[in-house]
């Protein structure tokens, strides 16, 4: 089954990979992730320490982007960023 043009997997804004190394296993994770937007479902990654998951997901999510936005939220005329308004991914970690 192919996406009609305009879906929420192509209205999904570009992430910035300025330093991160895309590997086979955020590949992985990016379908998973993509997958789990298709079809509305909430995904749960887990697995051993050090494989990347946070990255991945942080990376996934413009988890920085938020982070910038959240310490100058409170500035004056800050404004939230079109990437952000955007972005129909939130994550988590305990």
């Amino acid at each position: 089954m192919t996406e009609p043009a305009g879906t929420l997997i192509d209205a999904r804004p570009p992430r910035q990979l300025a330093h991160f190394q895309v590997t086979k296993q955020h590949r992985r994770f990016v379908e998973f992730a993509d997958a789990v937007r298709r079809h509305r479902y909430i995904g749960a990654c887990f697995g051993a320490p050090g494989l990347g998951k946070t990255l991945s997901a942080r990376t996934y999510a413009a988890a920085d982007d938020w982070d910038h936005w959240a310490i100058n939220r409170y500035s004056k005329d800050t404004q939230l960023p079109a990437s952000l308004a955007a972005s129909r991914t939130a994550m988590a970690t305990p």
